[in-house]
């Protein structure tokens, strides 16, 4: 159970959650400076191309080119910081299995979700939900950010929202990526606050 409040000379001040906290600094942070990066050398680019290349024909396909570029560097981007964020949700909720007397908290998140609804009810969001982010962060880290793999002799592919169809790639967009980021914050708040309930001893 972790302190929520800390007195200071008299008065009661509410501790940020170390969740929201890490989400914060650790996922959008540091998402949000890559992509300030990348964005600053797709202008440097284009720079140099206005600048040494003003009137050449293949002006127009190597901007094409250096845009591309740096659509594929934030689509990498978007993917990591998705890696992190499933990563620090796990640890999260490793916590919480624990609190409500699990055994089983280092089977994953998916596992780890299913036993605290049995022990806390049903959570407002579906499991299903969270199972599709560990889709993709497992093709991220396992199969190259393909949108299908063979693992273990079984085929696996990400939902058809995160999947390109074209070049059958993983396409994990910064919407996405802010939802996932906003989704997980309500369920680490919800099973929170579960765990408040059941603490907290009957009148």
């Amino acid at each position: 159970m972790r302190i929520k409040r800390l007195l200071i000379l008299g008065k009661a001040s509410e501790l940020p959650h170390p969740f929201i906290e890490e989400v914060e600094w650790l996922v959008s942070q540091n998402h949000e400076l890559v992509l300030e990066n990348i964005e600053r050398l797709e202008k440097a680019e284009f720079s140099r191309l206005y600048s040494e290349m003003p009137n050449a024909p293949e002006l127009d396909s190597e901007l094409a080119y250096a845009a591309s570029m740096a659509d594929d560097l934030g689509n990498a981007a978007n993917q990591l910081a998705l890696v992190n964020l499933v990563t620090r949700l796990q640890h999260s909720n490793n916590v919480f299995v624990k609190d409500v007397g699990g055994d089983n908290e280092n089977t994953g998140l998916v596992p780890n979700l299913r036993i605290l609804n049995r022990r806390l009810g049903e959570s407002p969001i579906a499991i299903t939900f969270f199972a599709d982010l560990v889709s993709v962060r497992d093709s991220v880290i396992h199969a190259d950010s393909k949108a299908e793999w063979t693992y273990n002799g079984k085929t696996r592919r990400v939902p058809e929202r995160y999947a390109n169809v074209v070049t059958g790639e993983v396409n994990f967009r910064e919407s996405d990526l802010r939802e996932a980021i906003e989704v997980s914050i309500r369920q680490v708040k919800w099973y929170d606050e579960r765990l408040d309930e059941s603490e907290t001893p009957k009148q």
